[in-house]
């Protein structure tokens, strides 16, 4: 596969596991609420105790649904387009994603090794790898120090193998 094709591929599979996420909320807001409202909680007529528990727990797992759901959908877009701000929101949803085994945990080694490989630099950081360069000492981009031609021309290269590792023992 190209980079292309494993960019594409990337953000594809976050929106899908964003999409599920964002399923699962709904698929458990539309079951819990209507069962809340057929079957109240125990109680005293007054008592709106249960109702406001029932709230929370139903805030609470919408907050962790959404944060699943919500990094997965921007980075998936964000892949897609070629934006140069996909990397980080990709390699936050790879992180969210983690937490989920084992489809979350693969999602996660996916994002990671594609962002961090020699393709994934090249297409969001712009950085070509010190094999591509063509240049000796050429470090992530950094420029030359301004007396490098003149110390490589001057530079006379020796080849100062020793015929065997040094003898530490004194002997």
């Amino acid at each position: 596969m190209t980079t292309e094709d494993h960019n594409r591929t990337l953000g594809i599979l976050h929106l899908a596991y964003g999409g599920l996420h964002a399923l699962l909320l709904a698929v458990a807001a539309g079951f819990l609420i209507p069962l809340f409202l057929i079957n109240p909680p125990p109680g005293r007529p007054g008592d709106a105790a249960g109702e406001l528990f029932f709230a929370m727990i139903m805030v609470i797992m919408g907050f962790f649904w959404l944060l699943f759901s919500v990094p997965s959908f921007v980075a998936g877009w964000g892949l897609l387009k070629k934006k140069k701000w996909a990397k980080v929101w990709a390699m936050i949803a790879g992180g969210v994603a983690g937490m989920s085994f084992p489809m979350g945990t693969a999602l996660c080694v996916y994002t990671f090794w594609f962002l961090f490989s020699g393709g994934g630099k090249q297409m969001y950081d712009g950085v070509r790898s010190n094999w591509d360069s063509g240049r000796p000492g050429f470090l992530h981009g950094a420029p030359e120090p301004a007396s490098w031609q003149t110390r490589n021309r001057d530079r006379d290269y020796v080849n100062a193998h020793r015929s065997g590792p040094p003898d530490w023992r004194g002997e």
